[in-house]
């Protein structure tokens, strides 16, 4: 095995070091004492580097909508016929023959009647709430697409969306958006990543979950509450890996988006993305104010992110709703 695919993160685990935070099982063992710490053997390509830094000297911020147009005309036709088939999976799954019977009971005669008696009309209105029905649809299949869609180098989208968010972190140089940012390098690990090497991290929510990091903190939130949110991210005793516990949000949200348990909220709003990110957008909020009040400390992450689990689960909506703080 080569030495950069030592370096490479098991599938199922998203952060690791003195702190070990899974995606996927929510697993998280801490050491017993001080603030996590990530220590990465990575051979650092300095001509890659280089490259970024001299590139990125000229590209200001780019924010959350400006990216997301240009994502809707890449080609992901590979990736959007797996979310397709995914998609199916869960629905088959969904109906069952027990649940289909329970379905046709339930059926009043007086319903069947009025469908035989009168047809559904193919007038403009009825064509027009197909047409809509059809982009949401697309839509939702593009942000499943996108959560298969894995970071490229050779995708210069991909790297502004990256630069953009550590430039909207680093608040040690929120004056200086236009400075270069190296593709390798410990800065990463500052604003919540797991290595050098971000991309790695990406696992179980592709480039979308790169990009809702981008909405919470170009355009999701104030600019106080940002900076609060980082600093109690990178605190001595209350830290938290501010990247990686996004990335685990934004699973929670592909999760519900399978299930087609969005649907209504999406039709209300007349958009998926909209719905997502402003979801997204609560459960931060939310465990913003849970992680202070309660004091939280890195192995309570499991517990917590259960809670959010449930929430998001149960009322979306709240969470949709709540106003930007």
């Amino acid at each position: 095995m080569s030495e950069k695919n030592k370096n490479l993160l098991d599938d199922k685990t998203i952060f690791e070091s003195s702190v070990r935070l899974s995606i996927n099982s929510n697993e998280i063992l801490n050491t017993p004492k001080g603030k996590t710490s990530i220590s990465v053997s990575k051979e650092v390509n300095s001509r890659a580097s280089s490259y970024y830094e001299e590139s990125e000297s000229h590209i200001p911020i780019s924010y959350f909508m400006s990216i997301w147009y240009k994502l809707i005309n890449q080609d992901l036709k590979d990736e959007k016929l797996k979310a397709k088939e995914i998609i199916k999976q869960y629905t088959d799954n969904e109906i069952t023959p027990s649940k289909y019977k329970i379905f046709l009971s339930a059926i009043s005669l007086k319903w069947v009647l009025r469908c035989c008696w009168n047809p559904p009309s193919n007038d403009r209105s009825s064509m027009e709430n197909n047409e809509k029905n059809y982009q949401l649809e697309e839509e939702k299949i593009l942000i499943l697409a996108l959560s298969f869609s894995q970071y490229s180098d050779e995708n210069p989208i991909h790297w502004e969306i990256l630069s953009s968010v550590y430039k909207c972190c680093n608040l040690n140089e929120k004056h200086n958006n236009r400075k270069g940012v190296p593709r390798y390098g410990k800065h990463w690990e500052d604003i919540g990543f797991q290595s050098h090497d971000p991309p790695t991290d990406f696992r179980g929510c592709g480039i979308f979950g790169l990009c809702q990091i981008l909405f919470l903190v170009s355009s999701g939130l104030s600019e106080s509450i940002k900076e609060d949110i980082i600093k109690l991210s990178q605190d001595e005793i209350h830290n938290f890996p501010f990247a990686i516990v996004g990335l685990n949000f934004t699973k929670i949200i592909i999760d519900r988006l399978y299930r087609g348990k969005l649907k209504k909220l999406a039709e209300k709003e007349k958009t998926y993305i909209s719905v997502v990110n402003g979801i997204y957008r609560g459960i931060w909020i939310m465990f913003y104010r849970i992680w202070k009040s309660r004091k939280c400390q890195i192995n309570d992450f499991p517990n917590i992110l259960n809670e959010l689990k449930k929430i998001v689960k149960t009322r979306p909506k709240y969470l949709l709703n709540m106003a930007i703080l």
